[in-house]
């Protein structure tokens, strides 16, 4: 029997970048509740003057578990490993808490003390075919970009599950406090039942916003990021209705910059490396194709050209407007960014800008991919295996920017 114990909406460290280059995190207080709601943990810096805590600063959380039914405190731990920045609870009073290093800490049910540290960084580097995904330092946390944490009971058994976005998961068995096998078929389709309900769940929630006007906020962004990882793999067309309603949504400081101007003249203007991208709908559109859908002809990019004053204003080609099928055949040397555009519309996607590529939603279908080289055209090719359907190829791109 399976048993599915829903994920636990966390606070995450603020002020990150990958790797934490340049500058240190912040790290905010933590409050994770069981999901039957009775069991509250709480993780605070009792002496903080504001509202965060730098990464350099001293051990100083404490980690309180309460009862909310009688109010009591079962038990309070002092922080003893890196800074936290996610916590679980189980309803059997298991807690597990991730820490900046991307370890994870599973905290004793009855006293508050540590059963079992394990560094699901260290776990994916035994993995030749995930040591690729994940940067030589511990310090860069970049592979969990897309990243699903979860509880998961199976028999006897609970187990905490790591899912990084190219799929080899990390298994702890809480009950003997040691990693479990992730290639046990029973274990893999536990786990592959407990993501294919959360990934629609995630999906329909986020779109039952949009569907009432609400919008998403980057909670909900985030969200959208690791559901599609999950239909992407899995192939789950049940999440197509979800998929299509958000294809069409944009991200509000992009909603209200002006369509593509009928002036050619602006058009020659425009610079390939001045291209950005709809990353939400890039992905969505991604799902679609994956899930055995066809995407929409809403753009997943767009570009910019040069206003009076060296102003950099955006510019949107008309979603309804018909473009031409990719091919190969029409370019040569003097070709450039705005010839593309206007023979094809905006690529599907880029690759640092200077690689485009048309996804030709044909049967069969193809993917036209384009090479620049200091905005001129350099070649073109016709792939006919399409790129969205290397499993891994366009999720790499997508998750490791």
């Amino acid at each position: 029997m399976i048993l599915r114990t829903p994920l636990v909406v966390l606070l995450f460290m603020v002020g990150v970048t990958s790797g934490f280059a340049h500058y240190a995190p912040y790290y905010p207080n933590i409050t994770a509740t069981s999901p039957n709601g009775r069991l509250l943990l709480e993780a605070k810096t009792p002496d903080r003057l504001s509202t965060y805590r730098s990464r350099t600063s001293s051990q100083d959380f404490v980690y309180t578990l309460t009862d909310t039914e009688t109010e009591r405190v079962l038990w309070t731990r002092k922080q003893q490993e890196a800074m936290p920045t996610g916590a679980w609870v189980h309803d059997d009073g298991w807690i597990v808490i991730r820490t900046a290093d991307n370890d994870i800490v599973a905290i004793d049910t009855l006293v508050g003390r540590k059963t079992v540290r394990l560094s699901v960084t260290d776990e994916f580097k035994k993995d030749r075919a995930s040591d690729r995904f994940v940067p030589k330092t511990r310090a860069s946390t970049k592979w969990s970009t897309g990243s699903i944490w979860y509880f998961i009971e199976h028999d006897t058994q609970v187990l905490f599950v790591v899912r990084p976005w190219w799929g080899r998961r990390v298994l702890l068995d809480l009950t003997v406090g040691r990693v479990a096998d992730p290639d046990d078929p029973e274990l893999a389709s536990a786990c592959d039942e407990y993501e294919a309900d959360w990934a629609l769940e995630s999906l329909r929630s986020q779109a039952d916003r949009v569907r009432d006007g609400q919008g998403l906020d980057q909670n909900g962004i985030n969200l959208i990021l690791e559901a599609t990882n999950i239909v992407s793999a899995q192939r789950l067309d049940a999440a197509l209705p979800d998929l299509r309603i958000l294809e069409w949504w944009c991200d509000p400081k992009l909603t209200d910059v002006e369509f593509l101007p009928e002036d050619p003249l602006r058009l020659r203007e425009v610079n390939i490396r001045w291209g950005s991208e709809f990353e939400t709908r890039q992905r969505v559109q991604h799902a679609i194709r994956r899930a055995g859908g066809t995407p929409s002809p809403a753009p997943a990019t767009y570009f910019r050209y040069l206003e009076s004053g060296e102003k950099r204003e955006p510019i949107l080609p008309t979603e309804s407007s018909e473009k031409q099928l990719p091919t190969p055949d029409p370019f040569n040397s003097d070709s450039c960014g705005h010839s593309v555009i206007q023979l094809f519309g905006p690529p599907d996607f880029m690759n640092r800008n200077e690689t485009w590529e048309y996804d030709v939603d044909t049967n069969p279908p193809y993917t036209v991919r384009i090479q620049f080289k200091n905005g001129k055209f350099l070649h073109a090719e016709r792939l006919t295996t399409p790129a969205w359907t290397d499993r891994l190829g366009r999720l790499e791109r997508l998750n490791q920017r």
